[in-house]
């Protein structure tokens, strides 16, 4: 990315300034997304931060997925299932993905 300024045209400025906003709020988004996930993994499993960070950064490269994908897929299926109880109960815990050390293999995403 360069500097907005760079170019000399007012144009060319504004186009820059949006591809980089654009490309901020894309970060802020994925950042988000990715704390989520990490503080589901915290929960179900009683993972530290790292933990859980450690855990989606190797599951990302022995699936060879983005990181913010496997994050996205485990924030949508807790969201998915919130929206199939309805009706406030806690929901039953279960396993999204093996704990880190369990020794279980990494299963393929579907």
């Amino acid at each position: 990315m360069h500097d907005v300024g760079d170019t000399g045209s007012p144009d060319e400025d504004l186009s820059a300034a949006r591809c980089e906003v654009e490309g901020l709020r894309a970060a802020l988004e994925t950042r988000h997304t990715i704390g989520l996930a990490q503080g589901i993994l915290m929960a179900r499993h009683t993972l530290t931060v790292a933990q859980a960070f450690d855990y989606l950064r190797r599951r990302s490269q022995s699936d060879n997925v983005k990181l913010r994908e496997i994050a996205v897929d485990l924030v949508a299926e807790l969201d998915a299932a919130h929206r199939t109880t309805g009706d406030g109960r806690a929901l039953e815990p279960h396993v999204v993905a093996d704990p880190p050390g369990s020794g279980a293999p990494v299963r393929q995403r579907t």
